[in-house]
């Protein structure tokens, strides 16, 4: 993996309103994001490149972002730290997937958990 490939975030979020804010806080915080408003097309987006991370809404139209992550981890064999977003609060951890409350106020927080991955693994090498 080169350097740039390290530093690129996948984010996974049909809510483009959301996603232009929450990329623009990535790019603004060092790293690079990649957005894919569905989960098909982040799998297309994933056969081409590498990712250091990927944050996933949970529910999508036509892909849910646990069939996204099963295939992702399953039938591409892939295994990307990612984090899954909800709106729905009382979600349970599975899977091996964080869940994270979607709100304006802990993105800060969400960036900094995958500011702190990607350095961790850049460290691992």
């Amino acid at each position: 993996m080169n350097e740039d490939t390290k530093k690129k975030i996948l984010i996974v979020d049909d809510d483009v309103e959301f996603t232009n804010r929450f990329s623009e806080r990535v790019e603004a915080s060092g790293l690079h994001a990649v957005v894919a408003v569905t989960g098909k097309e982040a799998l297309d987006y994933l056969t081409e490149h590498e990712v250091s991370f990927i944050v996933l809404d949970f529910v999508m139209p036509e892909m849910d972002g646990y069939t996204f992550y099963h295939i992702l981890k399953h039938d591409m064999r892939k295994n990307i730290p990612t984090v899954i977003l909800t709106n729905m609060a009382g979600t349970q951890d599975a899977d091996d997937l964080e869940v994270f409350i979607k709100s304006e106020t802990n993105l800060d927080e969400l960036i900094g958990k995958i500011k702190s991955r990607v350095d961790e693994l850049s460290n691992v090498k």
